[in-house]
């Protein structure tokens, strides 16, 4: 629960002022490895008078004496636009979402005889209507309805991709800043393609990650999937840390 990731710890003398979450990736070696992203609280939840930061932002039981429509989760994300709210999130508002991770299908685009791709630069596709990973937001149809609402313009999750300071991992294993979106992509980087947008990365990639146009990540070998870049993590909060650790697993 959104309870047992606060820290400090609800409760423990000193209000809660971060979040994490975990994503699990699966090595080269058949190990799993946890990635974690750390996130502030929203700066923006209101603490009712004669309450404090953990009765808001937990759900404790008896201990919990806030009503319901002051109640926020730490990091909140509206479910009509994609945007952070800034302000955490409702539990009782359909309208708003926990902001949790999100998954997207990622590649580099391919060199062509007239056109030199450098290896910093990665495609994302929307990642609330892919076919090449189910469902990989985790939010759902409430989610991925909102998403075609939108016009053919540029879709809001790219602000959330592209805002300064972003912070990827692949499934590589490899953290990654966002360093900016790249606006003159021609039409085989997600130029034209709403679904799609481009980003220069940093650290750059190598060769060897790159993937044929169209491979799914499930006609690869499980040995190979740790090795090309199908799929990218973020937050649609800036992390103000991210860091990957290695878990011991009884065999």
């Amino acid at each position: 629960p959104v309870d047992a990731r606060l820290f400090p710890s609800p409760y423990s003398g000193a209000a809660p002022r971060f979040v994490w979450d975990l994503a699990l990736r699966r090595t080269v070696d058949n190990t799993l490895e946890a990635v974690i992203f750390v996130r502030s609280i929203e700066t923006g939840i209101r603490v009712p008078p004669g309450v404090q930061v953990s009765d808001v932002v937990t759900t404790l039981g008896d201990r919990n004496t806030v009503v319901t429509a002051a109640r926020r989760t730490p990091v909140g994300m509206r479910s009509t636009n994609l945007r952070a709210t800034g302000t955490g999130s409702n539990p009782a508002d359909d309208a708003e979402l926990y902001a949790h991770p999100i998954s997207a299908a990622a590649w580099l685009p391919t060199p062509t005889t007239t056109q030199r791709v450098d290896n910093d630069i990665i495609v994302l596709k929307n990642p609330f209507d892919s076919n090449e990973i189910p469902d990989p937001s985790g939010y759902g149809n409430a989610i991925r309805d909102a998403y075609r609402r939108q016009s053919a313009g540029r879709p809001f999750w790219h602000d959330i991709v592209a805002q300064p300071g972003q912070t990827i991992v692949d499934n590589l294993g490899v953290v990654r800043r966002v360093v900016e979106r790249v606006d003159d992509a021609p039409d085989w980087i997600g130029g034209v393609d709403p679904t799609e947008i481009a980003v220069r990365v940093s650290p750059p990639y190598t060769v060897s990650a790159r993937r044929p146009e169209g491979e799914s990540i499930e006609s690869v070998p499980l040995e190979e999937r740790s090795q090309k870049l199908f799929q990218v993590i973020f937050t649609p909060q800036v992390p103000v840390s991210v860091f990957i650790r290695e878990l011991e697993v009884d065999r």
